[in-house]
């Protein structure tokens, strides 16, 4: 999830590669060899490669290829090794390559739930097994009755059918992968794709075993006869993400494993929101962020704070106000995404360009500071802006957020967790990294940090505690340089 800070518009344009019907420009080769091949057979054995935790940083592609597999594939010829790890390598040479990051999460997070524990695959989206863990809590709160058991049960039976796939693969709970992605796909993990896609495959009697009724899968059942849809879908936001279970000839296939997180908080969105409304899910998902929240210190001083979601603008807002040291305020924001468009776009879509969100959170953070100002011993104040969603992009634009002694920044949620949680910080440190920020902009340096504000405080760390002069180059002024 990137933070509420306008984006230069190439970086923007590069985090989305389109409908993967786009791609056939670029992978005209990658086309003809899929299009003569089983489609689910293909499928299946690519999906096992996300299994693989040395690929971690390659999800992105193994992605692409079982979308592109399960669409276009027309004939019953089954690819060899040396087919995939073609087909692998091919996609180094386009666009998809440079979609590809290292690995900023575990491979494999642990679910804690009423039920147990699950392992899930992290898989493409910022933070899905923690953004997974909030949506778990909510389908635990809901009433014990058959009227929430439509929503509860296959909830439960995807995470048992993920759970099984990850043990059978030997993964374990925050198992890290390969942080560096790989450009050619090796014969030793060429040869693991008939041991995983087993991993993958399920009888009828194994799911009786694990306690998985197929109605309940159902749900979560992938519509074979509209595949091709696929093609005219991005890889942020179509079916297969959403229904990633297929059964043919008595078996039921687990096609997507990274899919898991996904799937779930999209399914449990549209079953509220249907039955109950958009504003109704909104608030009972600001409600467990307030429950949340309410157990963690906040940065690791303040104590657990009691926080409470009240209407602001066209979405619901939180907020704490605190003297951390001698003339000093932070000020912390959680705004709720709004989930305007959700339906629609899902995870490949932004909640951005909402005027009445922006507004909101303007006045608030100008309520703090006249606050501050309030007290003849105020120096300067910090906004700490802390959005709360479901993990999809938020972006606003707050470029008037421009105001004398006082800073904004911006993070999400589940950073804003690992932040509080990290006993090194302390709040004043906030202070320290604004001067460190103001003297390398002095040196006529523009840090462009896509990344976020816990990505400035462990590079910072990583430096042992400055910026500036470790830079040994000639930068001319004004250069933009990506954080």
């Amino acid at each position: 999830m990137f933070p509420l800070s306008p984006m230069p518009k190439k970086l923007e344009e590069n985090q989305n590669t389109g409908a993967f019907e786009d791609l056939r420009k670029q992978y005209k080769d990658t086309f003809a060899v899929l299009e003569g091949s089983d489609p689910l057979a293909t499928a299946l054995s690519f999906a096992a490669l996300l299994l693989n935790e040395n690929l971690q940083s390659s999800t992105y592609r193994i992605e692409t290829l079982v979308n592109l597999a399960l669409a276009l594939g027309r004939d019953k010829n089954r690819l060899k090794q040396k087919d995939f790890r073609r087909l692998y390598g091919d996609m180094e040479k386009g666009i998809v390559a440079r979609q590809e990051d290292p690995a900023e999460d575990v491979f494999v997070s642990n679910i804690s739930t009423m039920r147990g524990n699950f392992l899930v695959l992290e898989g493409l989206s910022e933070g899905a097994g923690y953004f997974l863990q909030v949506f778990m809590q909510m389908v635990d709160s809901l009433p014990k009755n058959e009227s929430y058991d439509v929503i509860r049960d296959p909830v439960y039976a995807l995470l048992t059918l993920s759970d099984e796939a990850c043990k059978r693969a030997g993964l374990s709970r925050n198992q890290l992968g390969n942080e560096i992605p790989k450009a050619k796909l090796t014969p030793q993990d060429a040869e693991r794709i008939t041991e995983l896609r087993k991993c993958l495959t399920f009888s009828s009697a194994d799911l009786d075993d694990l306690g998985i009724k197929l109605d309940d899968l159902g749900e979560f059942g992938f519509d074979p006869s509209a595949r091709t849809k696929l093609l005219k879908q991005s890889l942020l936001h179509n079916d297969l993400e959403r229904w990633p279970v297929c059964h043919k000839d008595g078996k039921t296939f687990l096609l997507l494993p990274t899919a898991i997180s996904g799937g779930i908080r999209r399914f449990v969105f549209e079953m509220v929101v249907k039955a109950y409304g958009l504003d109704t899910f909104l608030k009972a998902l600001a409600h467990e962020y307030s429950k949340r929240l309410n157990l963690i210190p906040f940065l690791g001083e303040f104590g657990r704070v009691q926080l409470e979601f009240t209407p602001a603008g066209d979405t619901l807002m939180a907020s704490v106000f605190r003297w951390v040291d001698d003339g000093r305020v932070l000020h912390i924001l959680f705004f709720m995404d709004n989930l305007r468009g959700f339906e629609k776009t899902g995870f490949g879509g932004w909640d951005k360009n909402q005027p009445t969100t922006s507004a909101a959170i303007l006045d608030h953070i100008k309520l703090a500071k006249a606050k501050a100002e309030g007290s003849d011993d105020f120096k300067s104040g910090i906004s700490l802006v802390v959005s709360c969603g479901v993990g999809r992009g938020i972006m606003h634009d707050v470029s008037v957020l421009e105001l004398e002694d006082w800073d904004v920044d911006f993070l999400s949620v589940h950073d804003f967790e690992v932040l509080s949680n990290k006993n090194s910080f302390a709040p004043i440190s906030l202070w320290r990294l604004k001067d460190a920020e103001r003297q390398v902009s002095e040196a006529g340096i523009e840090l462009i940090n896509i990344n976020g504000l816990l990505n400035l405080i462990a590079w910072r760390e990583q430096l042992g505690g400055t910026w500036y002069h470790t830079i040994r180059f000639q930068i001319p002024s004004g250069t933009e340089v990506p954080v």
